[in-house]
């Protein structure tokens, strides 16, 4: 099972492994130089750029896929999506900038502008550029872009640290130079080995309609992901938003495994889907194998290395300890989550997947503006519990009552 894992797996697991290391060295760097309120403001910062951006992006790396799987024209596929995911985020990022005094007064409006176009724009579009690899089946070229971007990320992490001013103001000058040289890089390779170019004019207007399905899922997730953030720091503060931030954060990174196994397992999934669900549920027995002991030993080990926290990155973060050990058991609850949308869009029922994923986020939503000014942070912890929870529930409940085999035709996703 090891060496068939590992051979399936191959270079897409380096590519998320590689993104992974990355976001490990950034984030546990910056949460080791800034101040905790620092740290609250760009924890706050990410969850609005997944809530606007995921709706922003119409669709994105998913319509790619399905675009290139069904034998659309690869550079005209490339083109659309980076259209869409230049135009929709641009907009995006000019409205939360536009909502600065009620959401972030705190942060001047460079400051945020900076850490909003790096992360809803540059570095979307070189998500979008490794995607593309994927969508060709180089998975070899994914890695290798992954790797590059990456490296280039951590050079301005590295020019960063040489400077005297180790703020978030500086940081995010450094970091979006850093994004958009990668981004750059990204496209200019897709450009020599591909033969596909940038285009911000390459959608048409039904591109966005068609995208639209595809990000509301996606916005459904942030909204589910992140919505506890700004939630805490207007109603409880920065201290407890920079420790629940960052402990939140690391609990999500603990999923990256576990949604590398399932996109190597995807090609499966949705080529058995089209004898029927039964057939896409067979096949993703095999995923939830590996799937569920991996997502529990990750928990076990979050829930133990807790301690070490504030041993690496001082007594700032000792709140972060028991946050931590609260979400331990997140990674798991998302690996099944996962496996069962992944049937679902697999299976052509995406639009009941966005129904429950928008279902599940605006629940928790409700229920973070009700219960955290009673019970704080661990409110946060048992809402997002819940959410996820019901959400997984109500995937694999879909699947069992449509399990009967019948033909389909499908397209083409994989796991966010």
């Amino acid at each position: 099972m090891f060496s068939r894992l590992v051979d399936r797996v191959g270079f897409s697991m380096l590519a998320e492994v590689t993104q992974m290391a990355v976001g490990l060295v950034v984030f546990f760097t910056l949460a080791k130089r800034l101040e905790l309120r620092e740290i609250a403001f760009i924890t706050t910062v990410t969850a609005f750029a997944a809530l606007v951006g995921g709706l922003a992006i119409f669709g994105g790396s998913t319509v790619l896929m399905r675009d290139v799987g069904a034998g659309a024209d690869f550079s005209r596929a490339f083109a659309k999506v980076t259209s869409t995911g230049t135009i929709g985020p641009l907009f995006g990022v000019a409205l939360l900038l536009a909502l600065r005094p009620w959401i972030i007064p705190e942060l001047s409006f460079w400051v945020l502008g900076a850490l909003l176009i790096g992360q809803m724009v540059l570095l979307w579009i070189v998500e979008l550029c490794c995607h593309a690899a994927v969508a060709v089946g180089d998975m070899r070229l994914n890695f290798r872009m992954r790797l590059v971007t990456g490296l280039i990320r951590l050079v301005g992490l590295g020019g960063w640290l040489a400077t005297s001013d180790q703020s978030l103001r500086s940081w995010s000058a450094w970091a979006l130079a850093a994004n958009a040289i990668g981004m750059i890089a990204a496209l200019e390779v897709i450009r020599r080995r591909l033969g596909a170019k940038y285009s911000i004019r390459g959608a048409t207007p039904r591109d966005f309609r068609t995208g639209i399905v595809y990000s509301l899922g996606i916005s459904s997730e942030g909204v589910l992901d992140s919505s506890d953030r700004p939630v805490l720091l207007r109603i409880v503060g920065a201290d407890v938003v920079g420790n629940y931030g960052f402990s939140g954060r690391v609990a999500t990174l603990g999923v990256v495994p576990l949604i590398a196994v399932i996109k190597a397992y995807s090609a499966d999934v949705f080529t058995a889907s089209a004898r029927g669900v039964a057939s896409a549920i067979e096949a993703s027995k095999r995923v939830a194998m590996i799937v569920v002991p991996m997502g529990f030993a990750i928990g076990v080990v979050l829930f133990l290395s807790a301690p070490l926290i504030p041993v690496l990155f001082g007594e700032k973060l000792n709140d972060a300890v028991p946050m931590l050990q609260a979400l331990a058991g997140l990674p798991l609850i998302r690996g099944l989550q996962y496996v069962g949308g992944n049937i679902l869009t697999a299976t052509e029922y995406q639009g009941r997947r966005v129904a429950f994923t928008a279902a599940a986020g605006l629940s928790n939503l409700l229920l973070n503006l009700a219960l955290i000014p009673f019970w704080s942070w661990k409110a946060a912890v048992g809402t997002t519990y819940a959410a996820e929870i019901g959400l997984t529930i109500l995937c694999w409940w879909w699947v069992m009552r449509n399990r009967s085999p019948r033909d389909e035709t499908t397209g083409i996703s994989v796991a966010h």
